[in-house]
């Protein structure tokens, strides 16, 4: 799963959150870059289209946004991105945190959320582009 850039998978090799290591997770730990390529793109781009199309389901269901999703859409887009420019990934965001709390309560309509995720898709895409 680290080998086909899984979000979750990746961001646990990244976490600062550590507890205990065995020797082999040292040694996965010690190789993680090893686990970063371009298919970070398919991967992290197919979980955001994921989450964009259960908001639109959930539109046309149920007239309303889960808004779960929304947030998990924009931190996948900046979660990608940054890992493609950076070369590591990203687990902590505070710099994102109140815009990513704030539409996970929906303090904003879609329509105003939606305007973001189309700017981070296009930085993904340009991330991509320059990897």
């Amino acid at each position: 799963m680290a080998l086909k850039g899984n979000p979750n998978i990746l961001e646990c090799l990244y976490s600062p959150m550590v507890e205990k290591v065995t020797p082999l997770g040292e040694e996965l730990l010690a190789r993680r870059d090893g686990f970063l390529s371009q298919m970070i793109f398919q991967t992290f781009n197919g979980y955001a289209m994921s989450q964009f199309n259960k908001i639109e389901q959930d539109i046309r269901n149920h007239g309303e946004v889960r808004w779960k999703h929304a947030m998990h859409l924009l931190r996948l887009l900046l979660t990608g991105s940054a890992t493609l420019r950076d070369g590591r990934v990203p687990v902590r965001v505070e710099s994102y945190r109140d815009q990513l709390l704030a539409a996970r309560r929906g303090d904003q309509p879609w329509t105003e959320v939606n305007g973001p995720h189309l700017r981070l898709h296009k930085e993904f895409d340009e991330a991509f582009a320059s990897t």
